[in-house]
């Protein structure tokens, strides 16, 4: 791959390119971006120094992989647009939350590679998480590609594609469930006479620390926990409210919900 082309600028493209760049896997002239508005190609040229378009068949044109960084309800209108300009030997990328690879694939009038990907916003930091599943007409090389893209900037792991709603609600709404426990931390250091500064201080190091430990360790997630939980202690006293008010089952309802409505997406593709 020497040339990289992003329909679309949002968000998870800027997340994507931001940590691409930074893991040094492409310079910024190999990469091009296309979007509906000017005021957003300028931000994204002033600040990355990539490429821009207007016209999103020039990026098909001038790129040999194609990142689809639309909303999934935009997808039917730019597979309209572009997909009869889209050859064989180029690569498309799919983004776009809860489109299945077989609505993607019937759309194309000549066989083309297709990969979809579910990634989450901390790609611009370089620590996504990224599930990964290859279309039929996807090569091995095509997927190993795609793979060590992902992984340049975090971690992509190969699933099924009856797996990817699964994925998008774990990983790809993950980062928010995060954030909203962050935000419930500071909340709840501040009600306890912490100022602002220091709540949001300690709750995001605290998570940040909890996340490192998690990643350079093998001991189980909830071993590292009762190692952190001492018996009549100030954790297992949380723990008591936490269990009593059912956190845990609360949190796999939220993710089954997010499952659900990702699957919605697909249906109504």
């Amino acid at each position: 791959m020497t040339r990289l082309g992003f329909i679309g600028g949002g968000n998870m493209a800027e997340a994507l390119i931001s940590g691409l760049l930074r893991a040094k896997l492409l310079a910024p002239d190999k990469i091009q971006v296309s979007d509906v508005r000017e005021d957003r190609l300028e931000a994204l040229s002033s600040k990355y120094k990539v490429k821009t378009a207007r016209d999103n068949l020039d990026i098909v044109r001038e790129n040999e992989t194609l990142i689809l960084a639309v909303k999934p309800q935009q997808m039917k209108e730019l597979l309209d647009e572009i997909a009869s300009s889209v050859e064989s030997h180029q690569l498309v990328i799919s983004i776009a939350a809860g489109i299945p690879i077989r609505y993607l694939e019937v759309k194309f009038p000549r066989p083309v590679p297709i990969i979809r990907v579910m990634p989450n916003t901390a790609a611009g930091v370089s620590e996504v998480a990224a599930g990964v599943s290859a279309g039929s007409r996807a090569s091995a090389v095509h997927r190993d590609l795609v793979v060590r893209l992902f992984n340049a900037i975090g971690e992509a792991v190969e699933v099924s594609e009856d797996q990817m709603d699964a994925v998008t609600a774990l990983s790809g709404s993950g980062p928010a469930y995060v954030f909203h426990l962050v935000e419930a931390l500071v909340e709840a250091g501040k009600a306890e006479g912490l100022s602002d500064d220091t709540a949001r201080a300690l709750a995001v190091q605290t998570v940040y620390g909890a996340a490192k430990m998690l990643s350079q360790s093998i001991e189980d997630p909830g071993e590292l926990r009762k190692k952190v939980t001492s018996p009549g202690g100030t954790t297992e006293a949380a723990f008591k409210i936490l269990d009593e008010k059912g956190w845990a089952a609360i949190l796999k309802e939220a993710v089954h919900a997010a499952r659900v409505r990702a699957g919605e997406l697909a249906d109504s593709a």
